[in-house]
């Protein structure tokens, strides 16, 4: 559990230290050294808790402890993932088999055949462990870090036999002897803590190795009042000439993101079009419903367009394009029941909503391009820092409430 938490905490310590990290999409340009590093603090867990406990209950009941986790979780895993199984059953089992072996046979034998035992562990968990590091990436470091703990508690007899000892030896002081025993947590640690300085050395943001940031411009059409947006964890330094503070709700004013909850700063407003939202007709269900059809229609080149209804109006029924939707979702922010539409046609797209009991239809209609470059306050992004590939990067949003 320990080794995790630090492998965790570890990359947490770097985004902290790089803040640029919280944008990239699963590891950094060069994360080799890092992936070292969080191997070191796993390693440093299982050293600095074999030395502790070695004196106290010794190395056998150490070692049969840790193939026992492993033949433990061969169970859960044959249970729930019987795929991976192996990855915990046959290094139990390797271990188990050669070390009722070296119990059997000369010292110098066993101490072969215990380290036979340690090879297969290193084949099955090995490749594993730098595998899951470029498939999971730095985020998830913590799950490279069980797995080392699960190798090294496989190679706990071959572990005994090189690491120093922290027991009383005759002619060498207890103290010095104490010290002995730290001495592979100490390395261990002293790697990790290199490879980080190192790592954070050599990765490093170039044009070539840019720095992603996400930035978006948003227009209030109702009061003219334009703001910068970013949904970055941690506000990077080019980013911070946008917006600051920290992240708040803003589906009040773009129901679209929901509850989603981004950074923000003031802009210069722009001159740009809302979209149009007008009445084609209204009739009445059979059970006393208003049927409304609606056009949306963008009046700039957009991605997409989206429309929400008001929170207080009860919409027992909706229809975007010929194509029926639920009529039950909840945007946040005073917003209830809308879409987002995907390249919208020149014509724009028809809207039939069913309304349950009389009042003012109010909607709040929004569309989005991606000429964020164009907006008033731009300022071109320099060498090194680059575009993050989301939806909403570049995002140019005008929002208008109309009232039916």
């Amino acid at each position: 559990m320990v080794a995790p938490v630090l492998a965790q905490l570890f990359w947490t310590v770097l985004t902290l230290i790089r803040p640029e990290y919280g944008a990239l999409p699963i590891d950094p340009y060069r994360p080799g050294l890092y992936r070292i590093a969080v191997i070191a603090i796993a390693a440093a867990v299982v050293f600095c808790w074999f030395a502790l406990l070695r004196r106290k209950l010794g190395a056998t009941a150490l070692a049969v402890a840790g193939l026992g986790w492993l033949a433990g979780l061969s169970l859960v895993l044959a249970a729930v993932t019987p795929g991976g199984a192996y990855l915990a059953t046959l290094p139990a089992l390797a271990g188990a088999i050669t070390g009722l072996i070296a119990l059997r046979v000369r010292a110098w034998l066993g101490a072969a055949v215990i380290t036979l035992g340690g090879i297969v562990a290193v084949a099955i968990l090995l490749p594993t462990v730098i595998m899951l590091f470029p498939a999971l990436g730095m985020p998830m470091a913590g799950v490279g870090a069980f797995l080392t703990v699960l190798l090294l508690l496989a190679l706990l007899p071959v572990i005994d036999l090189i690491h120093p000892s922290a027991e009383p030896v005759q002619g060498l002081p207890a103290l010095r002897a104490r010290r002995r025993g730290t001495f592979a947590t100490l390395v261990a640690s002293l790697t990790a803590i290199v490879c980080t300085v190192a790592g954070l050395a050599v990765d490093r943001f170039d044009g070539d190795h840019p720095a992603l940031t996400q930035l978006m411009y948003a227009l209030d059409a109702d009061t003219g009042r334009a703001e910068w947006l970013s949904a970055e964890a941690s506000t990077q330094k080019w980013t911070s000439q946008y917006v600051s503070g920290d992240p708040k709700p803003v589906a009040t004013t773009l129901p679209a993101f929901g509850d989603a909850e981004l950074r923000v700063g003031p802009a210069q407003a722009a001159t740009l079009p809302a979209p149009a939202v007008t009445k084609v007709s209204e009739t009445t269900a059979a059970n006393g419903d208003r049927v409304v059809t609606l056009l949306l229609k963008p009046q700039r080149t957009v991605r997409f367009t989206t429309l929400h209804v008001a929170a207080s109006t009860q919409v027992t029924g909706l229809t975007v394009a010929g194509q029926q939707l639920p009529a039950d979702r909840s945007a946040g922010g005073g917003w209830g029941t809308g879409f987002i539409f995907h390249a919208p046609p020149p014509e724009g797209v028809q809207v039939v909503l069913t309304i349950h009991g009389a009042g003012p239809l109010k909607v709040r209609a929004m569309d989005a391009s991606d000429n964020l470059t164009e907006m008033p306050g731009f300022h071109t992004r320099p060498s090194g820092v680059g575009i993050l590939g989301s939806h909403s990067s570049e995002m140019v949003a005008v929002a208008k409430t109309y009232s039916i």
